[in-house]
């Protein structure tokens, strides 16, 4: 294992931003017009994803319910399920009557480290390049200045394929898609 300061600063920083999710397939929409909401005074989501998309046989739909667990905190899953069901309940009544398939997930990571003006915000994430290591690039939705999630992976891939073409006599003719 390399001793790398930068590195162990990054994982120290880090704070991941975890989920419980339930996806649910259902037979059909008991209320069609109830698709998307958000919780006001609760970290809750729910959105009728096929309702854009077609993830299901016509009639049917799926339907993605989460709730935005606290930095650091162990979670119920019994507890986090029983709330995910109840919103789905609110907004579509009578799911359970058509459930195809269900599947809950009660400690899902959707992001690898929240942002935050306390810490710097993106500015201060951790770059793409270590100082003292010419030949170890970082990529990820934690890594560089740019983005958040997959445009953070993407932006943090660029910058890194960009130093590494740099650094090659023999490819500097290549250029990189999107410049």
């Amino acid at each position: 294992m390399v001793d790398c300061p930068e590195l162990k600063a990054a994982a120290e920083y880090s704070q991941p931003v975890r989920a419980a999710c339930l996806n649910v397939a259902l037979s059909r929409l008991p209320k069609p017009n109830n698709t998307f909401g958000l919780g006001i005074d609760q970290p809750l989501y729910f959105s009728v994803h096929s309702a854009a998309a077609k993830l299901a046989p016509e009639g049917g739909a799926v339907i993605h319910v989460a709730k935005y667990l606290a930095v650091g905190e162990k979670n119920d899953p019994a507890k986090d399920r029983a709330e995910l069901e109840n919103m789905l309940e609110q907004f579509q009544p009578g799911w359970r009557d058509v459930v195809v398939e269900a599947r809950f997930m009660p400690n899902l990571t959707v992001y690898n480290a929240v942002v935050t003006a306390k810490r710097g915000g993106l500015a201060r994430r951790t770059p793409v390049s270590l100082a003292g290591y010419d030949n170890i690039y970082l990529v990820g939705d934690w890594v560089g200045s740019q983005g958040l999630l997959t445009d953070a992976v993407l932006a943090s891939a660029r910058t890194a394929a960009q130093a590494i073409l740099s650094k090659s006599p023999a490819r500097q003719e290549v250029t990189i898609a999107g410049r």
